[in-house]
């Protein structure tokens, strides 16, 4: 599971409450659910795309920031990319 580490250490530090996930259906979600203790540290993961995903609900409120496995775009849903690895595992937040 490479990426995730540094990405999620990227992710912890721009206090975010609500992150929205992208994630490839190859990769696994856990990884980001451990590193960021959620919901235990505060930090809620809400799946964003769930066309794919039966049984999922979408997100009930606008994330601050995305996790995407499989995003390399300048931008995501109006936030930049803040981080990429391996062109994949990326992070989307706004400027600050």
């Amino acid at each position: 599971m490479p990426g995730y580490l540094p990405l999620v250490e990227t992710a912890a530090g721009i206090n975010c409450a609500v992150f929205g996930l992208k994630i490839d259906s190859s990769q696994p979600e856990y990884p980001f659910w451990a590193l960021l203790e959620a919901p235990d540290s505060g930090v809620r993961l809400e799946h964003i795309e769930v066309n794919a995903l039966p049984g999922v609900t979408p997100a009930s409120s606008p994330p601050c920031a995305i996790l995407c496995t499989y995003c390399t775009e300048a931008s995501l849903q109006g936030m930049p990319l803040l981080y990429n690895i391996q062109g994949t595992y990326s992070l989307y937040a706004p400027a600050r």
